[in-house]
């Protein structure tokens, strides 16, 4: 799941000493328009609290937590599926039946496709010299229809990473993800599952270019939840993928 969207706001930041803390709200709108029509719009609002030190020259430390809770039917759903930069593995686990060109810009990705839905993300990070360590708690549950009964997902990710060079301008790295959760909390609902570990390296040829390479290996449960016709019940897909970005 990757939580990401675009939409306007007006945010409020908050320093002391190593403590930091933000507070937002949004249209929920990523696409912004002055018509209201009969659409239920409702703004989103989001807190972030951390903390992060730079205990010595060696080991920095940091934790930080945010929250969003979106309000609105027509608005604010697009936390998981909003993402403009599209999917980092490219039409994977297709059929005859899926649509190919811009409509699958998703695959390798998981929307749970609530709305009216909170949002909770823990994210511990550790730095000791080359050495760095990310996590990911996240929890989300919402609703998908105004007569469904909520559901709620849980995603888990640990990475370590190791920079190395005379500025760091290389690194190793390993990364586990996991997705479990229900579309509705009802017994009879199954469960999906996700499973993805990648392994890779990267050399930072500049400032602002990145080449990298990885090893992805992603599975499904085997599940009647994900479709009949799906490629994703107990799908899986691996590979080698090589890239490069330039960013400023």
């Amino acid at each position: 799941m990757d939580s990401f969207t675009t939409e306007a706001f007006g945010e409020v930041y908050g320093f002391y000493n190593n403590f930091i803390g933000m507070v937002g709200v949004s249209n929920g709108k990523l696409n912004q328009t002055a018509y209201k029509g009969n659409n239920w719009n409702s703004p989103s609002v989001y807190a972030k609290i951390g903390w992060d030190k730079q205990v010595n020259s060696d080991l920095r430390v940091r934790l930080t937590g945010s929250f969003i809770q979106t309000n609105g039917w027509d608005t604010g759903g697009y936390l998981y599926g909003g993402d403009r930069a599209g999917s980092r593995y490219y039409y994977t686990l297709l059929t005859a039946n899926d649509e190919m060109k811009s409509a699958n810009y998703a695959t390798g990705r998981f929307n749970p496709g609530f709305k009216k839905m909170q949002a909770f993300q823990v994210n511990p990070f550790v730095k000791y010299n080359g050495l760095e360590f990310f996590g990911v708690y996240e929890y989300v549950k919402g609703q998908k229809t105004l007569t469904a009964t909520r559901g709620s997902y849980t995603q888990l990710a640990a990475e370590l990473l190791y920079r190395f060079g005379g500025k760091e301008q290389f690194y190793v790295v390993g990364r586990y993800n996991n997705v479990t959760g229900k579309d509705n909390d009802d017994a009879a609902t199954l469960e999906r599952k996700i499973d993805r570990f990648n392994i890779g390296g990267g050399w930072f040829m500049t400032k602002n270019i990145l080449a990298k390479v990885e090893y992805v290996n992603q599975k499904y449960n085997n599940s009647t939840v994900w479709g009949a016709t799906s490629a994703l019940q107990g799908g899986k897909f691996n590979g080698l993928m090589l890239e490069a970005t330039i960013g400023f």
